[in-house]
């Protein structure tokens, strides 16, 4: 009885051990490789040794091993048992038909042998004895002939100037930001300018004595002297009269400057409205006094205006034309740059295939 339970346990433990092989094909000829794949099953917590072979060993006589593969370890059944693989590449230059003898492996201690034995049979090339002279010679090793081409860099250069302008393009039109444009608004004419030109305009009528050159020049000049007031100092001379100019100026200039400006006013006022004459150096004295005026009342910054710049929105139709107009460039673009690069294509497969 004690026997019988010892035999049975052992054929439970072989029983959980199980080796096969195979081979990937059962033919092969003469120098080309074949592949004994060899797989163990057994429990996880067992130890698993497969043969090693060195390279140019053999298994048989003529069977050569080239080279033994890692081993490939697959859990299973909740990791209880464990299947293990492992690939010998074998050759022979012996034409014969192999039996391979069953490959052994030692698990704890105990050598299990493969369940089946396998057979592969080794082919020579077929020769055809008759025509022994039949055999086309070696072909001379052709060196491949190579010269860089400038002119072929020189072709591609416009294919970057279509690739970058593309990228350009593409960044513009995924932009949602309406177009802007660059305005910039030109200052007036500052106020001592623009009157230092008219004073020369008028300077010719200076010398002049008949009535009406009179009341002339001294409309032109009020006119000046007015407008200058206006613009360098703000208020509204041009609307007033001379007692009111009188009276605002006093806010502005000192007192010097405002004896001359009340001498100009009244002999203007006598000859424009009294029907006076002024001499030649009543004239030129009424000048010289309001370019003194000028020149003393002169603002330096208000005399050197810079330009505004602004950036202004163009409007919705026009933003429309300019998408409209960025796309057909893109177009434009993307045909050219296909149609240069099937050119470069072309012409390098032709330059060096």
């Amino acid at each position: 009885m004690l026997l019988l339970s010892v035999f049975v346990l052992i054929r439970g433990v072989d029983a959980q051990v199980q080796v096969d092989s195979k081979l990937n094909r059962a033919e092969i000829v003469i120098g080309e490789q074949a592949v004994l794949t060899t797989t163990v099953s057994a429990n996880a917590n067992q130890s698993v040794k497969f043969p090693e072979y060195k390279s140019s060993d053999t298994i048989v006589k003529g069977l050569e091993v080239l080279e033994c593969g890692v081993v490939d370890t697959t859990f299973v059944n909740n990791g209880k048992r464990v299947t293990l693989r492992r690939d010998y590449l074998i050759t022979s230059f012996d034409s014969a038909l192999y039996s391979i003898p069953q490959m052994e492996i030692e698990v704890d201690g105990h050598i299990y042998s493969s369940r089946s034995r396998l057979g592969l049979k080794v082919v020579t090339v077929p020769v055809d004895t008759t025509n022994v002279n039949d055999f086309n010679g070696a072909y001379n090793v052709m060196p491949i002939h190579f010269e860089w081409e400038w002119s072929l860099v020189l072709l591609c250069l416009p294919l970057w100037f279509f690739v970058v302008l593309l990228l350009v393009l593409a960044v513009r039109l995924s932009r949602r930001k309406p177009t802007m444009r660059r305005v910039v608004i030109q200052p007036p004419v500052p106020p001592f300018k623009k009157a230092k030109l008219a004073m020369e305009q008028i300077r010719n009528d200076a010398g002049c004595n008949d009535d009406i050159s009179n009341k002339k020049f001294f409309m032109a000049l009020t006119a000046v002297l007015k407008t200058y007031l206006s613009e360098r100092f703000g208020f509204n001379a041009v609307e007033m009269t001379t007692g009111e100019i009188e009276n605002e100026v006093t806010a502005y200039i000192d007192e010097t400057a405002q004896r001359r400006l009340k001498g100009v006013l009244r002999i203007a006022d006598f000859v424009k409205f009294a029907k006076q004459t002024a001499t030649n150096e009543e004239r030129r004295m009424c000048y010289d006094d309001v370019l003194t005026l000028m020149n003393d009342t002169r603002d330096e910054v208000m005399e050197s205006p810079q330009p505004v710049v602004k950036m202004v929105e163009y409007s919705d139709t026009h933003q429309h034309r300019i998408r409209i107009a960025l796309w057909i460039c893109t177009g434009v673009t993307f045909l050219s740059c296909s149609l240069w690069f099937a050119r470069c294509v072309y012409k390098i497969w032709k330059t060096y295939l």
